[in-house]
């Protein structure tokens, strides 16, 4: 029986979905929302649910554990990008993931859409000086089904 190591595919998808964690914490909580200087520039992730990295993130395709290690998203006046650390274990192996990944973003209000490829994601943001907290960011299920799991994530401006 083959080890059941995850696609390039699958991969992509859990980088994309990665940078949508991150993507979405860029807003305030201003009716109108954030301003260019909120958005523009370098976010750093310091915890998912309150836990400091690495994070577990549930198994995802084929993978027994799969670790949020750090991300950094970037962000311009229209688009974003994403450079991380995720690994995944399969079987006893070790996957390490950094593809980048990146598209382009939307803002109405409090709420940015970040797209990529067909892909997108829709979140409602808050930030507090160089801290900016994104509550409700959906990850889980994929092409293999299963849950989805919500999270609070919490970054620092460089």
């Amino acid at each position: 029986m083959p080890i059941p190591f995850p696609t390039r595919r699958s991969v992509t998808a859990l980088a994309f979905a990665a940078a949508a964690m991150l993507a979405v914490a860029c807003g305030s909580d201003s009716a109108t929302g954030p301003t260019g200087a909120d958005l523009m520039g370098t976010w750093n992730l310091q915890t998912v649910n309150g836990q400091p990295l690495p994070f577990h993130l549930p198994a995802y395709e084929g993978t027994d554990s799969v670790v949020m290690n750090s991300g950094t998203l970037t962000l311009t006046p229209s688009t974003w990008s994403f450079t991380g650390s995720i690994v995944a274990y399969a079987q006893g192996m070790t996957i390490p993931t950094s593809t980048p990944a990146g598209g382009t973003y939307t803002q109405s209000g409090n709420s940015l859409t970040f797209m990529s490829g067909a892909e997108s994601s829709d979140v409602h943001v808050t930030v507090d000086g160089n801290t900016l907290t994104a509550a409700g960011v959906e990850l889980g299920g994929g092409a293999a089904g299963g849950d989805t799991t919500t999270y609070t994530l919490v970054f620092k401006k460089q």
